[in-house]
């Protein structure tokens, strides 16, 4: 939006100033003059010059009138539209997932999920479409991505940069040789407990230090497999890499993380696998989280919006933003150039045009 505008605050200044002008000239302004008796004697000699004897009083008074208006600053103006905007998040939960890319990953299954016909996809790129919507959900919270087989890799710390964090998850691929082949549950869970742990330590750190930091409010760990605990057979006597699911669920309990195990593998529910279920739940829920069950998409996104609401995080608040003013143009250096050259015309047309004597 366009207007003009001026600066109120010099105005109430140049009143005053200018009524003070005004008196001063009126006292000051007498013209000088000679007393005769008869003026007949001068009804010949006005010339032209006569009728422009005011110019330079004339020109001074124009160059005053300009130099108050420039001192009012008149200028066009315009304001950018008010905006809203998300603010800065500053507290959050942290929230890294854990995603089995062992080569059963690779596996053809199901996924109904808002089609009205079958269609199929591999576990992994059926898993990456659901955790890609979560994530697109919590833009409030630090999020982290790792993946796992034989050894755990982060593929994205954690992280408010959630653009760069599906980007991650883009090109996540499952275990392409036996040498990086397994599905070392235990250490997966182990390294994420860690890392979340390093990484709350140094936030506190920094606020000790009166350095700006994200307040972790809540932390947890989001592991997907499609299988049970089988390190890699090269990794035998490795203590961390065959680390039991058990024991690393207890030392992620005494770093104050909650942990979710969520087995997408069909099978898991045959009778045979009873005691892996077994074991998977006392891991989980000696944390404070839970284990879950999937064999389908649709499956996968409703336990996902179970850990969602469990892990609800404060959406902050939208903010509205004023829009800025923004000087288009200044008429000042016009009012004052022209002030100028009417001065700089009223001293030579005085002094050399029209002189006054006496």
């Amino acid at each position: 939006m366009t207007h003009f505008a001026f600066d109120l605050t010099s105005l109430l200044i140049a009143i005053p100033f200018i009524a003070g002008i005004i008196y001063l000239l009126r006292r000051t302004s007498s013209t000088p003059y000679l007393s005769y008796s008869h003026l007949g004697f001068f009804s010949n000699i006005t010339g032209k010059k006569a009728k422009y004897a005011h110019l330079p009083s004339q020109l001074y008074t124009l160059a005053l009138i300009l130099f108050l208006f420039a001192f009012l600053d008149p200028r066009i103006m315009s304001k950018t539209h008010d905006k809203a905007v998300q603010p800065y998040m500053t507290e959050g939960r942290a929230l890294y997932f854990v995603l089995d890319v062992s080569s059963s990953m690779k596996a053809t299954v199901v996924d109904e999920r808002g089609k009205k016909d079958l269609s199929f996809s591999t576990k992994l790129n059926l898993l990456k479409n659901v955790t890609r919507e979560f994530i697109e959900g919590r833009p409030q919270d630090l999020i982290g991505l790792i993946k796992f087989a034989r050894i755990a890799n982060i593929m994205a710390p954690l992280t408010l940069n959630h653009k760069l964090l599906l980007d991650e998850l883009k090109t996540l691929n499952v275990a392409q040789t036996p040498t990086q082949d397994g599905t070392a549950i235990g250490y997966a869970i182990y390294k994420t407990a860690s890392v979340l742990a390093a990484t709350r330590y140094f936030g506190e750190e920094e606020k000790k230090k009166g350095k700006p930091s994200y307040d972790i409010k809540g932390s947890a760990i989001i592991l997907v497999t499609d299988g049970f605990q089988n390190p890699n057979p090269r990794d035998k006597g490795r203590r961390l890499r065959t680390m039991g699911i058990e024991e690393a669920a207890a030392y992620t309990k005494e770093q104050g993380v909650k942990l979710y195990i969520l087995n997408i593998d069909p099978a898991i529910q045959d009778k045979e696998f009873a005691p892996q279920r077994r074991l998977m739940t006392r891991s989980a829920e000696i944390t404070g989280g839970k284990f879950f069950t999937a064999s389908d998409s649709k499956g996968i996104a409703e336990i996902y919006d179970s850990i969602n609401q469990i892990e609800e995080s404060t959406l902050p608040v939208e903010v509205t933003t004023k829009g800025i003013p923004i000087r288009l143009f200044s008429f000042a250096s016009l009012l004052i150039w022209t002030a100028l050259i009417a001065l700089t015309c009223a001293i030579l047309s005085e002094t050399l045009f029209f002189q006054r004597a006496p």
